[in-house]
Parts: C-alpha cells; structure tokens; sequence
C-alpha cells in the first residue's frame, strides 16, 4: 500500500538482461530519467543502449529516447547519473575507461554537447552529477590511477559554466 500523496506506475518496461542502473532528476513538472537497457535477443555488449525517459507529471505521458553504447562495464558499479534544471539536462556516465557528460539544452530532445571529462586511469567509477539554479554543472567521480598492486584512488571534481545564454535565460552553451 502507498501512502497518502504517493503513487506509482511502470513507465518503461524491457525483456533485456542487460537493464539497470537507474537515475533520476527532477525539474519542475519533469522526471527525467537515465537508464540501460539492450537488445533481449542478443547477448552481447555492442547491443547495450543508454535509455533516457522524461515522465511529465501533469500528463503522465513519457518519452525518451536512447543510444547505443558499446561498454562493457554493466558491473555493480553505478556508471551513470543525472541532472536537470530548466531546460538544461545533463547525463554523467563511465565506461571505456572514460568519464563523458552529454548535455541537452532542450529539455532531453538532442545532446549537442558531448564531452569527454577524462581519460586516464584504469578505473573511472560511482560518477555524481549535479546543477544549481545559475546552471553551473558538477561532475564527480572516483579515479583509480597507478598500478594493480599499488592503486592510489582519487575522488575527482569537473565544473562547468556557461558560455552565454539566450532571451528565455537558457544556457546555449558550457
């Protein structure tokens, strides 16, 4: 049973084997929402995608989109997170011994900027993503660097702000 004020629905349904590590993030009368998925009738990795979901809480209609990624790091770290504010959506994710953040400016529709935080180190991990109410970005994630038998983990800060914005107070660009 919910209580009072709560409620809850399936918005995404999947067969694959390959689903998980969920965030969320919440801006205004949005849930925006990161997820894996794939293929149910495949089993390798080249067939895991990223799903992201927008739910709008007055209508209660979703829709997303998603996009293929080859990395096989779906262990139990988790790899992904999520942000929102305004029309700023931002996703955080590892893989490929990569931290990346792809940033929409129109509410989740397209991701022109695609940027890749860090390469180095053998092990990127448990990566955060957060934006305040002036759109400035944070990403933050644990860095292994150094060898197997004498890693030095390092927990690791990017900031980003942006470059301008439009007439409606929309960041065009980070």
């Amino acid at each position: 049973g919910t209580r009072p004020g709560m409620n809850s629905q399936t918005i995404y349904s999947s067969n694959s084997w390959q689903f998980g590590l969920p965030a969320i993030a919440v801006s205004g009368d949005r849930l925006s929402i990161a997820s894996y998925d794939g293929d149910p009738a495949q089993t390798g990795y080249a067939t895991r995608r990223r799903q992201w979901l927008q739910l709008n809480s007055q209508t209660g209609v979703v829709n997303g989109g998603h996009a293929d990624c080859g990395s096989a790091d779906t262990g139990f770290w988790r790899d992904q997170e999520i942000a929102a504010e305004g029309n700023v959506l931002a996703v955080a994710y590892t893989g490929n011994n990569q931290v990346r953040m792809d940033v929409s400016l129109d509410r989740g529709a397209s991701f022109p900027i695609q940027q890749v935080i860090n390469t180095g180190g053998w092990g990127q991990r448990l990566v955060q993503a957060a934006i305040a109410s002036d759109y400035t970005l944070g990403c933050l994630y644990w860095r292994t660097t150094g060898s197997s038998s004498s890693p030095t983990s390092q927990l690791m800060l990017c900031e980003a702000t942006p470059t301008g914005f439009d007439a409606n107070n929309t960041p065009i660009g980070f």
